[in-house]
């Protein structure tokens, strides 16, 4: 099984999570203000964005304290939370109705008891980037509880496909675990030989099934069998601040483990990497981009690289998808007090209100007729560890051609962004809510991610050689050895990063 770049292209952009077809107004009406927007004075009250006091967990609140906090708490979620409506009131008022009743039961309790009582109020909200922290180095996230989607793999079969059917060994498969729909549970594979196949490839939470699941194949001529699929297991894998940039003999290797843009060495660093990608571009065949535990940051970060990449005067950002921000407030790098961020919260209000539309950033659509035109070939791996804008290379390059994303599916945080820390008046709890929202076609994209065009199966420790193998095996490219890069994974750099 050769692969196809032009196929492979037209087969990613008709999956769902690669679709960004989408109704405008129906986009409108999900994320329309309140009809009774907050007051001035009620901004000034709750909004806490800096707080210098530090109250213990073991710290005993009243329930009048609790009770002036959870009000707090209600109010920032309906009137700055980005995820309100698109997630749903019924949602959130169920969990209002689980908070107070227990306040309502308690005279006092701990700093730390009212926390996960917050926490476990949000079980399922679809939202990876709400977190919750009462002190610091504690950390809760809402989905958390229920649990994150993993993959669950076996490529040990001789899977074949015939127009809309598949067998093994001759034997149609007719239903896998009662569901007809055969080509969900069936992906291409690639296993650390490098040659490509069908596998059964499976996402489910890891919680609830454990490290293996079985899959009942029922086949035409009445046969069974019962085929047991594991758990793919990875680590996070060594930080390198935003990672580092190789020339090899006939690639770029681009190592992407954060997309940090906060200070000024930070962007010097993207401009070293850019600065090699355009000294080298023209004299390779292909990119790597490595963007597995990217850690995510600044959107910006992955459009500069790209731009050099590509050799494009300019990328347009979020390209491919919608961007639209409910609420786009100002970027917490910038904030200067509680009353005057309350008070630009106020008048992007009144703006929404008076032009009769949200505050929309930016709405950004690239039909999939018109797929950019590029000649690099770009490789790009990914794995669960991937969010945030760490996932961006799946979004923003989704419509290029010769570009192939590989080993896994993101981590799925990318629903929701451009957060901003709230302190709770009392308690002194910060939430870490988003101020806007971005929209996959109808693909809700929270703890999914977007799979890769072929899933490795193969160790953690293989990924590198399972994708040289995959670029020899399967293009007319020669892959220089990649293993020397291993020892990057979970150690620190032990030499310039810019050569």
């Amino acid at each position: 099984m050769k692969f196809n770049f032009e196929k492979n292209l037209q087969q990613r952009l008709a999956k769902p999570e690669y679709n960004t077809d989408i109704n405008i107004d129906e986009v409108l009406q999900k994320v329309e203000y309140p009809t009774t927007p907050p007051s001035l004075e009620d901004l000034k009250k709750y909004i806490h964005i800096f707080c210098e006091e530090t109250l213990p967990m073991e710290a005993i609140l009243t329930q009048r304290q609790m009770l002036e906090d959870f009000n707090q708490f209600k109010f920032l979620i309906q009137y700055v939370y980005s995820g309100y409506k698109v997630i749903g009131e019924k949602f959130f008022e169920n969990a209002f109705h689980k908070l107070s009743a227990f306040i309502e039961s308690h005279q006092t309790a701990t700093k730390e008891e009212f926390a996960k009582e917050i926490y476990l109020s949000l079980e399922g909200l679809e939202d990876n980037h709400f977190s919750i922290t009462p002190y610091k180095g504690v950390c809760f996230r809402p989905l958390a509880i229920r649990g994150r989607l993993k993959t669950y793999i076996n490529s040990k079969y001789n899977i074949t496909k015939s127009d809309k059917d598949f067998f093994m060994s001759d034997r149609k498969i007719v239903s896998i675990n009662g569901n007809h729909n055969i080509g969900r549970f069936i992906k291409v594979v690639c296993g650390v030989d490098g040659k490509l196949k069908l596998g059964f490839v499976v996402r489910e939470i890891q919680n609830t099934v454990g490290e293996h699941i079985i899959l009942n194949i029922d086949f035409e001529n009445g046969d069974t069998l019962s085929a047991t699929l594991n758990l793919k297991k990875f680590e996070p894998l060594q930080h390198h601040n935003n990672g580092f940039v190789k020339k090899l003999e006939n690639c770029i290797y681009i190592r992407n483990t954060a997309c940090e843009l906060r200070t000024q060495k930070q962007q010097e660093e993207l401009d070293g990497f850019c600065k090699i990608i355009e000294k080298n571009i023209n004299d390779i065949d292909f990119t790597i981009i490595d963007a597995r535990s990217n850690r995510g940051g600044a959107d910006m970060f992955n459009s500069a690289i790209h731009k050099a990449i590509l050799n494009m005067e300019s990328f347009k950002q979020n390209i491919g998808l919608f961007h639209l921000c409910a609420k786009q407030f100002w970027n917490e790098t910038n904030k200067k007090s509680d009353t005057e961020y309350a008070k630009s919260i106020y008048e992007n209000y009144q703006e929404s209100i008076k032009s009769g539309t949200p505050n929309i950033k930016e709405i950004t659509l690239r039909k999939q007729e018109n797929s950019p035109h590029n000649n690099k070939i770009i490789f790009v791996l990914t794995d669960e560890h991937s969010t945030s804008s760490g996932e961006q290379y799946n979004t923003q390059l989704r419509a290029f051609q010769n570009v192939v994303f590989l080993n896994d599916n993101t981590a799925g945080m990318m629903h929701f962004g451009n957060l901003t820390s709230y302190y709770l008046g009392h308690s002194k709890i910060k939430l870490k809510l988003a101020n806007s929202h971005l929209l996959f076609g109808n693909y809700l994209v929270e703890n999914k991610g977007f799979p890769p065009d072929v899933y490795f199966d193969c160790d953690a420790s293989e990924i590198l050689t399972t994708l040289q193998n995959f670029i020899n095996q399967n293009t007319t490219l020669k892959c220089p050895p990649l293993t020397s890069l291993q020892k990057y994974e979970h150690k620190p750099l032990e030499e310039n990063k810019y050569k």
